[in-house]
């Protein structure tokens, strides 16, 4: 084994070891990548549930991977997203969550698995039209709101330990998160889309952490962007679509000391599919797939992630678009 291997290999060994007092998964609740709403007419009701199911099994150390498949987290989350259209430029949405988060850890003394499921935290989001709007070919919105910790944090297991803050359903602190989007239609052709969304969560501390500590997660920036099209087989209408999402999370701080294994950047590539039964009704598949990442220390991450979901629009006068 080379010298550069060897070194590597006992680095990985040593934090693997000491992962289970830490956070030590990329993965989470996705409350702010399946946030955002079409923009529409006062009066307009819009309501989308949906489910995203996020699966882990890489294990990396930086960008290189780790020959160990002796871990496996999967999270999987029920969203509820609903909005209302104060007037043409004012929107209030919010967006509740059910969470159900498992881990399976394989050693030479057997297999370790953890389940747990519980509420997770909500967001309230205000958005306003800055700019174009319906009917016209670009649009930009802007949109800012509370995180709100309503799952809980100390969760323990059956040998009453604590669970790490990573598998909470709920992150027990207060976050600020700030939301934009700018969309152009009619670039390649009338019916094509191209849209920029910007996320920003600057998150809050966990005062209460293990019962007497304190922790809180990095904060985290979000660049979506994407291209649709329209198309129609005999009578049916489709929106397939891709996007390319770039994540950068700062490493998380426990009784205000940076903690390792925790923290990096993140590309990923997500092709979906809209299915317009009803100007009003809508169904959407969407898989992300990972492109590159970049992992503060030793971290499991994502292998893949599918999100399903259903979108209906009540009242208004005008058609709402489609965010992608």
């Amino acid at each position: 084994m080379k010298p550069s291997s060897l070194i590597l290999s006992i680095f990985v060994l040593f934090n693997i070891s000491s992962l289970d007092g830490q956070t030590c998964c990329s993965g989470g609740v996705p409350l702010t990548g399946n946030l955002g709403m079409p923009s529409s007419s006062k009066g307009t009701w819009q309501i989308s549930p949906s489910y995203d199911l996020n699966y882990l099994n890489t294990l990396k150390i930086g960008n290189q991977i780790v020959d160990d498949a002796s871990r496996q987290r999967l999270t999987q989350s029920i969203l509820l997203e609903t909005g209302y259209s104060i007037t043409d430029h004012l929107h209030l949405s919010t967006m509740f969550t059910y969470v159900f988060q498992s881990r399976i850890i394989e050693g030479e003394s057997g297999t370790n698995t953890d389940f747990l499921h519980g509420l997770g935290d909500a967001i309230l989001l205000f958005t306003y039209r800055a700019g174009g709007g319906i009917g016209q070919k670009w649009e930009m919105l802007l949109g800012a709101g509370p995180k709100i910790p309503l799952g809980r944090s100390d969760m323990k297991s059956k040998d009453g330990i604590t669970y790490n803050a990573d598998l909470q359903p709920g992150s027990g602190a207060w976050d600020g998160i700030f939301w934009g989007l700018v969309s152009r239609s009619g670039i390649l052709r009338p019916s094509s889309n191209l849209s920029l969304r910007l996320i920003y969560r600057y998150t809050g501390i966990n005062k209460d952490y293990l019962g007497f500590t304190d922790y809180g997660f990095g904060n985290e920036f979000q660049v979506i962007a994407g291209l649709s099209e329209q198309i129609l087989i005999g009578t049916k209408i489709f929106n397939p679509s891709v996007l390319v999402r770039f994540r950068s999370a700062g490493v998380d701080s426990q009784g205000g000391r940076e903690l390792p294994n925790t923290g990096g950047r993140w590309v990923y590539i997500v092709p979906g599919l809209v299915y317009q039964a009803t100007p009003d009704i809508h169904a959407r598949l969407a898989v992300e797939m990972p492109l590159y990442s970049y992992l503060q220390g030793v971290q499991l991450t994502t292998n893949f992630r599918i999100t399903a979901g259903l979108y209906f629009k009540i009242g208004g006068t005008k058609k709402s678009g489609i965010i992608l």
